[in-house]
């Protein structure tokens, strides 16, 4: 049973924005596992689009969390300097902030294809940040 006069009890309007960041940033990092693990059709593409974009919609999450309106930008460096404005401890190298962004971006285009290598790089580096960014986010 909540307690009336607990602060934690008050919806606060954030929390269910913050709720469906989290859950879309959960569905894509799934989407780029369960696309890695197939072996008869590897697409290393999709999973670096994907990988950029869960750690995107977590880094969003994050600044939600925090009050702050995420900007309409897909630049996790950026992202990265928001959330250090807002004053939130947290950090990530930006050279792989850099290369989630850029393998993604590259990934578009048919002169460009990620490396079974690089896509699991990608993977790696994924749940990494979710494992220590997602518990900062209330």
């Amino acid at each position: 049973m909540t307690d009336p006069n607990d602060a934690r009890s008050a919806k606060d309007p954030r929390h269910d924005e913050v709720a469906e960041w989290l859950s879309k940033a959960e569905n894509d990092l799934r989407v780029a596992e369960r696309i890695a693990s197939w072996d008869d059709l590897p697409q290393f593409d999709a999973v670096a689009f994907h990988c950029q974009q869960s750690v995107e919609k977590l880094m969003k999450a994050a600044l939600l969390s925090r009050g702050v309106v995420p900007p309409k930008v897909h630049d996790l460096p950026e992202l990265l300097r928001r959330l250090e404005s807002s004053g939130m401890a947290w950090d990530w190298p930006m050279t792989d902030l850099r290369t989630l962004t850029m393998a993604a971006v590259h990934a578009r285009y048919p002169s460009f294809r990620v490396s079974s290598e690089q896509a699991s790089i990608n993977l790696a580096l994924t749940k990494a940040i979710w494992a220590s960014l997602r518990p900062r986010i209330v």
